[in-house]
C-alpha cells in the first residue's frame, strides 16, 4: 500500500471506468486511451491491493467480489473528485475534446443548428454527428444519442426528453388529382405512404374522444426514414400516415401540406437522450447534454400525452 501511484486518480478512474463498462475496449473509449493503458493500470491496482479486481474473459470483465467492495468505496469519491476539478477548471476555452452525436433519422435538420450553437458556446470542442438507423446499439462509438422511438420507454438507461405527435398528411396536387378526403373509410382508395420501421401504422388517434380507428387502403408505399416519408408526402406520391409534427408544420402552415382528419393524429413519437456514461460523464459532453436538453425545451412543439386509446 505504500506505492504513491495508489493514490493518482487516473488508476482508480481506469478501475471506474471498467466496472462500469464491463470491458476494457470500452473503457479506453471512455477515457481516450489505448487499451494497453487501461490494462497496465488495472494490473497495478490488482498487484498493490493483493487480489483480483476482475474476472477477465475474451471480451468482458466482470467484478469479482472483492471489486465490488472497491466500487462501493471509490465510486462517490471519484465523482466528487470530478465535480470538484470540473468546477475549478470550468471556462468554455478549457474546455476541449471530442464530441460524438448519434441523430435518429428525421432529426438531423432540427439537432444539426442546436449543435452548431453548441460549438460557438466551446469553440475548442469538435462535434462529430452521426445518424442511428437502429441496426446498432444507440450509443456504440458515441458519447450521445437522440432516439426517436414509438414506445413510451427504451432498454437503455435514457432521458425521456418528451413526446410530439405524427400527423396525417397529403400535398395540395395529390389531393387536387385524386380528389378530397372528408372521412377515414376514404383511405380505401388511396395509397398509403408509412415508415417501414412504424410499429402501428394502421391506426388512427382521436385525443378529445381518447379513441383509435383502423383505416384501409387500395395500395402500401413504404420508406426507411423519416426524411424520406416527407419527401413523399411533397411529392405527392400519396398520403402520409405518421409525419412528425416537427417535420411539417411550416409546410402545413406554408400550405405545402394539408392535415387530414384534424385534431386527429398517428402515432407518437417519444423522444430519449441517451449516453454510455452514468455519474461520470466528461465535462464537455455533460454541457452538451445540459444545452441539448435545454434547447429542446425551447425549440420542440410538444403535446400532452395520450391517454389509453380504445380501438374501434
Amino acid at each position: 500500500m505504500a506505492h504513491s501511484k495508489l493514490y493518482d486518480p487516473g488508476i482508480w478512474q481506469a478501475f471506474l471506468s471498467v466496472a462500469m463498462k464491463g470491458s476494457m475496449n470500452k473503457a479506453s473509449f471512455d477515457l481516450e486511451v489505448d487499451v494497453s493503458t487501461v490494462s497496465r493500470r488495472i494490473d497495478f491496482l490488482e498487484a498493490s491491493l493483493g487480489y483480483k479486481l476482475f474476472i477477465r474473459k475474451s471480451r468482458q470483465c466482470i467484478l469479482t467480489t472483492e471489486g465490488e467492495a472497491a466500487l462501493k468505496k471509490i465510486a462517490p469519491i471519484m465523482l466528487q473528485f470530478t465535480t470538484t476539478v470540473q468546477g475549478i477548471n470550468e471556462t468554455p476555452d478549457t474546455i476541449q475534446g471530442t464530441v460524438r452525436v448519434k441523430i435518429s433519422c428525421g432529426l438531423t435538420s432540427l439537432v444539426m443548428g442546436w449543435l452548431a450553437e453548441f460549438q460557438s458556446l466551446y469553440p475548442n470542442v469538435m462535434v462529430e454527428v452521426g445518424t442511428f438507423t437502429g441496426q446498432s446499439q444507440p450509443v456504440d462509438n458515441c458519447d450521445l444519442a437522440i432516439i426517436a422511438s414509438q414506445m413510451e420507454q427504451i432498454d437503455v438507461d435514457a432521458i425521456n426528453l418528451g413526446r410530439v405527435s405524427t400527423f396525417i398528411c397529403a400535398s395540395k396536387t395529390y389531393l387536387s388529382e385524386h380528389g378530397p378526403i372528408c372521412k377515414i373509410q376514404d383511405l380505401e382508395n388511396h395509397r398509403i405512404v408509412i415508415n417501414s420501421a412504424w410499429a402501428c401504422p394502421s391506426l388512427i388517434y382521436d385525443p378529445l374522444y381518447n379513441k383509435a380507428y383502423h383505416h384501409g387502403s387500395a395500395q402500401r408505399f413504404r420508406v426507411d426514414s423519416m426524411t424520406a416519408l416527407k419527401e413523399a408526402a411533397l411529392e405527392g406520391i400519396g398520403v402520409v400516415i405518421g409525419l412528425p409534427r416537427y417535420l411539417c408544420d411550416k409546410e402545413i402552415k406554408a400550405g405545402k401540406l394539408v392535415r387530414l382528419f384534424e385534431p386527429m393524429e398517428s402515432l407518437s413519437l417519444h423522444f430519449f437522450l441517451v449516453t454510455p456514461y452514468k455519474n461520470l460523464r466528461p465535462l464537455r459532453v455533460e454541457k452538451c447534454v445540459d444545452f441539448l436538453r435545454r434547447k429542446w425545451v425551447e425549440g420542440m412543439p410538444y403535446d400532452n400525452p395520450i391517454g389509453r386509446c380504445c380501438v374501434l
